[in-house]
């Protein structure tokens, strides 16, 4: 039962979450207005692409094991 509780907290937590961050419609990240700007953008996109090659695999081995 006690559970149950944590599951219905977290589930109300992200859909609250969800409903403040769905007013976002404007992205300025990917609008640079210079080529520093393009710069910053490029750099961001590969260091998250970069941590994806570490987490995925990570994820996939947490299920897989357990």
């Amino acid at each position: 039962m006690r559970t149950k509780s944590y599951f219905a907290l977290i589930g109300a937590s992200s859909l609250f979450a969800a409903a403040l961050l769905g007013g976002c419609s404007r992205m300025l990240l990917f609008d640079p207005k210079g080529p520093i700007g393009d710069a910053e953008r490029y750099l961001i996109i590969m260091a998250f692409v970069l941590m994806l090659i570490v987490v995925i695999p990570v994820f996939v081995m947490v299920f897989w094991f357990s």
